[in-house]
């Protein structure tokens, strides 16, 4: 009885350690996306688009809450039309996913990512089209 009871109490303890790991990758991960991003490179299916067709790409993710945060996407095209999209993100709870939802279609999209102090990378499949967006913090 005493062995099973150690048991259940070590396997707790492992439990919480990891759930709490895992909070803290969270809480730091959001922490870093959180700002203005300007693109310095946006590919779609292999092809550079910034300076292209796009002369800037800004994204803002503003303050994460329970579960989500807001987004802004800003695209400006080489003629000055400004292109704005909105929504909502979220990431997954492993911290290796990033899905926004579009407020004008509902549309969600994934994205895999990386983020450091000053840079963001997004991969995704969006409309049927490979996307990558590098970033730097702005």
């Amino acid at each position: 009885m005493l062995k099973n009871l150690k048991l259940f109490t070590t396997g707790l303890t492992l439990l919480a350690l990891v759930l709490f790991i895992t909070s803290c990758k969270k809480a730091r991960t959001i922490y870093l996306l959180e700002g203005d991003w300007e693109a310095s490179s946006f590919t779609v299916d292999g092809e550079e688009l910034i300076n292209v067709e796009y002369s800037s790409l800004k994204i803002e993710f503003e303050e994460y809450g329970k579960t989500e945060g807001d987004f802004n996407l800003t695209f400006v095209d080489v003629n000055g039309s400004t292109i704005p999209f909105s929504g909502e993100y979220e990431l997954n709870d492993d911290v290796s996913e990033l899905d926004l939802t579009f407020n004008t279609t509902n549309e969600k999209v994934t994205f895999d990512f990386e983020v450091d102090k000053d840079d963001l990378k997004l991969e995704g499949n969006v409309g049927g089209y490979f996307w990558i967006i590098r970033a730097d913090r702005d």
